[in-house]
């Protein structure tokens, strides 16, 4: 006589495992689908705001305005797409190149005259940020 309950036990329990199998792995790729489009959209809005730049300026963080601003720049916020940037973008500028111009000037590079101009370029474009090229100045003596 053939054993009818040991036959069907695991034809059930396969059919079962079967089921939650596909369910999970339904559910894992709409999850991660879910998580690359959020991701996608956060890294596209990234950016730092003005006042992140201006309590950058108060605490003298000059080398974080470079970084930020080489950030908003491949978020879209450049100089000429938004005016209030203008001046932190400037005031970074300046400090990279007075930066450059240090070590050029300490090597006799004649690449030192370069800089100096684009510190003098960046300084024009200053207006109520003037004050804090001399925190810059300051810091590379």
């Amino acid at each position: 006589m053939k054993d009818t309950k040991n036959t069907e036990l695991p034809g059930k329990f396969a059919l079962v495992t079967g089921i939650i199998m596909v369910a999970l792995t339904i559910a894992f790729v709409v999850l991660l689908t879910t998580l690359v489009a959020y991701m996608t959209r956060t890294a596209e809005r990234y950016h730092d705001e003005p006042r992140t730049f201006y309590y950058y300026v108060q605490g003298g963080r000059y080398v974080d305005m470079i970084d930020s601003r080489i950030r908003n720049e491949v978020a879209g916020y450049t100089e000429a797409s938004d005016s209030e940037y203008k001046e932190y973008y400037a005031l970074a500028d300046y400090y990279y190149a007075e930066s450059l111009y240090k070590v050029y000037s300490a090597r006799k590079d004649p690449r030192a005259a370069d800089a100096m101009k684009d510190m003098e370029e960046s300084a024009a474009k200053l207006d109520s940020l003037k004050f804090a090229t001399a925190d810059v100045d300051s810091l590379f003596k």
